[in-house]
């Protein structure tokens, strides 16, 4: 009875994330995300004839090209199509930790409640609805698991081969692989096997490194940027130092994206734990409280996704004191749980060979970011993958409670969907009015959007593949502004939140976004709503729920429309 509930309660939860995304991709029109114009401005190129990457591209991205043009092909080399790509590799990542948990023998319920926590993982989700680089490495991440699980070296090899020509991170898994090699050949002391599944997996990988090496890239000081990116740091004790403080205040999304499994486990402590533990919660919240619990940012925040830049708060669902509060004691609980069953477990990690191989992978893709010229909370996706199955191998033998589950899936779930529906409809609103305005001005880089519209069009302009020619206007010289703007409206909601929130700002101050950056001299589209050439209302659940309307409104300076 217990697993005809679970399928019936968490299966259309998965039923509904693929047809959200693809209604998400088929109504907020044709428009880069972050970064991924420059990852689709390679398509273009590869699909012109020229198959060198860009100084702009980091990742090793070979294998991504490859398939990005070959699907461009066949349906064209839009943002659009190319994020259904993503979707469908998005697709066969859930498809391989559902092989993975099959292997493992995990119970339906388990199952469910792990597929059904990745599935609206806002990291994974949103990244899904790009064309940027995660999901392709994620995908062969995955496969390379099953894999290993299986113990088909070849393939091991082939998949952690195809994720390095990704992101060279991909080695990790590599070196996860040779590490338990080793230490099985000194458990069972036979070398010979050993030695020969690590040939079946090294030749792939050796292959995969040459084929990043000999690739055409163009550089600015002759150097392949991927390499140098990944080694920035080495010897900077600086920079590790400062590394190494973001990666602590990553933990929170550990606890967050894993809480449907934290909470579904029934647990008897004694009261003299529960006491702690609480207290432990109740402290750490009061400083991820401060930070705004997710530090790190880059995609996620409570306030909205990729909302670091020019950030301004606007009361909205999530962004508000009444909400912050009680979330950051909730992740804080999720945090300490998580560390309780990770050290409580410890002795299982020495003797069970999945947790054995899924803690060194852990280990790597968590480490592996102190190395490199950035860190991003995306860049975390493959670590997060390797918590949620560890925790689904150390609950086997546990009893879930299913609706226990449902609470943190459906917060996952609405801040995934809220968040994403709010930034896909303001973006498609920002891209039109900047095109628009294109159009009537000739202007490109002197229009001040979202820096992405500005970027993609200019390099299109100047039929630049190389990505050595700016694209921002010098010194800011913005003729046009597109931005996003809230309005009060009459609603009670509104106005019982807004004395609720006031009353609690006197002792709680709401936090900023954690190293938000503000740009100085950029004028509010407030300020000029009777001069508004274009002015377009948008719907977006975090505003509206509570009593507010969102728009995206543009105007040009005086002389310049």
């Amino acid at each position: 009875m217990k697993n005809t509930a679970a399928k019936s309660a968490i299966t259309p939860l998965l039923a509904v994330a693929m047809p959200t995304m693809l209604l998400l991709l088929l109504n907020r029109g044709n428009f880069a995300i972050n970064d991924d114009w420059i990852f689709a401005r390679q398509v273009e190129a590869f699909l012109a004839g020229n198959i060198t990457l860009s100084v702009l591209i980091d990742p090793s991205f070979i294998i991504q090209d490859i398939l990005g043009s070959a699907w461009a092909k066949l349906f064209g080399a839009s943002f659009v199509s190319l994020r259904f790509l993503t979707v469908a590799m998005y697709a066969v990542s859930l498809l391989g930790v559902y092989k993975i948990l099959q292997m493992l023998k995990t119970p339906v319920i388990v199952t469910a409640i792990a597929l059904a926590t990745l599935a609206v993982n806002p990291l994974i989700f949103t990244s899904a609805l790009t064309f940027m680089t995660e999901i392709y490495f994620l995908c062969f991440f995955v496969w390379s698991i099953y894999f290993f699980l299986q113990r088909k070296w070849l393939f091991v090899g082939v998949t952690i081969g195809l994720s390095i020509l990704v992101r060279q991170t991909g080695v990790v898994a590599y070196i996860a692989v040779l590490l338990f090699l080793v230490m099985e050949a000194l458990r069972i002391k036979n070398w010979k096997n050993s030695l020969v599944s690590a040939v079946f997996v090294t030749v792939p990988v050796v292959a995969a490194f040459f084929v990043y090496a000999v690739w055409p890239r163009y550089t600015q000081d002759g150097t392949l940027d991927g390499v140098s990116n990944l080694l920035a740091n080495v010897g900077g004790l600086g920079g590790l130092s400062e590394r190494l403080r973001l990666l602590v205040y990553s933990l929170p999304y550990f606890g967050f994206f894993a809480s449907p499994l934290l909470f579904a486990k029934k647990r008897q402590l004694p009261k003299i734990w529960v006491a702690l533990l609480l207290m432990l919660s109740a402290g750490l919240s009061i400083y991820l409280y401060k930070v705004d619990v997710f530090a790190p940012g880059s995609v996620f925040y409570i306030e909205g996704i990729h909302a670091k830049s020019n950030f301004r708060h606007a009361l909205t669902i999530f962004d508000n004191t009444l909400f912050k509060l009680p979330f950051a004691l909730f992740v804080s609980a999720t945090v300490v749980l998580l560390v309780y069953d990770f050290v409580n477990n410890i002795k299982k990690f020495l003797t069970n060979t999945p947790l054995q191989f899924l803690g060194l992978l852990l280990l790597g893709s968590f480490f592996i970011n102190l190395f490199g010229t950035d860190f991003y909370d995306r860049y975390l996706i493959v670590s997060i993958v390797c918590v949620v199955l560890i925790l689904t191998v150390l609950y086997l033998e546990e009893n879930l409670r299913l609706k226990w589950a449902l609470m943190p899936l459906v917060l996952l779930a609405a801040m995934t969907l809220f968040h994403q529906i709010d930034f896909m409809s303001s973006t498609k609103a920002v891209w039109e009015q900047a095109g628009k305005i294109s159009q009537q001005t000739g202007l490109v880089t002197g229009i001040m959007s979202d820096d992405v519209y500005a970027k993609y069009f200019n390099a299109k302009k100047q039929n630049d593949y190389t990505g050595l020619i700016s694209t921002m206007p010098a010194g800011g010289n913005y003729k046009c502004y597109v931005q996003q703007y809230s309005q009060d409206t009459q609603s009670p909601v509104l106005a019982s939140l807004t004395m609720i929130n006031d009353a609690l700002e006197r002792k709680f101050e709401n936090p900023r976004i954690y190293e938000s950056k503000k740009r100085d001299g950029i004028p509010r589209v407030t300020k000029h709503l009777g001069e508004l050439l274009y002015n377009q209302e948008y719907f977006s659940p975090a505003y509206n729920l509570v009593g507010r309307k969102a728009f995206v409104g543009s105007w040009c300076t005086t002389g310049e429309n």
